[in-house]
């Protein structure tokens, strides 16, 4: 379930949404006008309002858990994933 809050003390339950599972961070990029959340299994969503999702890329693939995700405020993102047994960290990013 998502939810949606104009000051951060009340907050309202969003409408159902298509997206499942876990998401573990959330980023507002100011030059795209987005929110992007990631998650576990590759996760990633958008939304222009915190409202309304959409399920977006899985750019490390579904057995990645993304644990962060984060932007220099120029359009640019990066998200980290969960090392693997080896201790091998995965990482994406936009341009």
């Amino acid at each position: 379930a998502t939810a949606s809050s104009p000051d951060g003390i009340t907050w309202t339950e969003s409408p159902s949404t298509t997206l499942t599972g876990s998401y573990n961070s959330i980023v507002y990029d100011a030059f795209k006008d987005a929110l992007v959340a990631v998650g576990d299994s590759g996760a990633i969503a958008y939304s222009n309002n915190g409202v309304t999702w959409t399920a977006g890329p899985t750019p490390l693939g579904t057995t990645i858990n993304i644990k962060a995700v984060a932007t220099d405020g120029s359009g640019n993102l990066v998200a980290v994933g969960a090392a693997d047994a080896d201790g091998n960290v995965s990482l994406a990013y936009t341009q």
